[in-house]
């Protein structure tokens, strides 16, 4: 996976936010235009990039890692993220996560401030849509949809406790990958057993995957 430390930036279509100047090729995260610094990894998470899943173009085999569009800029062919992964990750999946994995020493510390806690305006790009209307809420300028009108509530959506179960928003599928991914994002997590329940207030059965609270988004 790519260092985030170390340049150049690949060209992901980043610009810098105060004068939209490009980042790709840039070794400090420093703009060479208007010289205001900047975080590539606040960048990328605005912009969500693929991650390192070894996932490649099904038409070319042109790696898809970084990329922000769905559609290959190799050969010009699109194609459905979703439908790559399936195909990559087409086991039987676990009944829970296995456990007999090395994790870092530190992969529960708090090594950052969160990138997002669901306050933001305009509503990142969250996946969320509208209940009534089905509309994509991206982009949502308040707590309502921007196409009927329908109000939502973010904060209904993080389960309780402290620490908080995210198991069922992430395909089972992807197994020990998420748990890399979660670890280079600097979001601090814990595999979830049986003594954890009563010290962290996590009570869901057959979690087995959860974060801080503050991180949930």
């Amino acid at each position: 996976m790519l260092d985030l430390t170390d340049g150049p930036i690949p060209d992901w279509g980043l610009h810098c936010r105060h004068c939209g100047a490009p980042l790709a090729g840039l070794r400090r995260q420093c703009c060479a235009s208007c010289g205001r610094k900047f975080s590539l990894l606040a960048l990328l998470a605005a912009h969500r990039p693929i991650p390192d899943l070894g996932l490649t173009c099904p038409t070319c085999g042109y790696s898809l890692t970084g990329l922000l569009d769905d559609r290959c800029p190799e050969c010009g062919d699109p194609f459905l993220l979703a439908e790559l992964l399936d195909a990559a990750y087409a086991v039987d999946p676990p009944a829970t996560l296995p456990l007999a994995v090395s994790d870092p020493s530190d992969h529960h510390l708090k090594r950052r401030k969160p990138t997002f806690t669901g306050r933001e305006r305009p509503l990142p790009d969250f996946s969320l849509r509208c209940e009534r209307c089905d509309t994509d809420l991206v982009g949502a300028k308040g707590d309502m949809c921007p196409s009927c009108g329908e109000r939502f509530d973010l904060e209904a959506l993080v389960p309780r406790g402290d620490w908080v179960d995210i198991s069922r928003f992430i395909p089972r599928r992807l197994g020990t990958t998420i748990r890399s991914l979660l670890y280079d994002a600097q979001v601090p997590y814990l595999v979830q057993v049986g003594w954890m329940q009563e010290l962290y207030g996590v009570h869901q059965s057959g979690s087995w995957l959860i974060v801080p609270r503050e991180f949930f988004f």
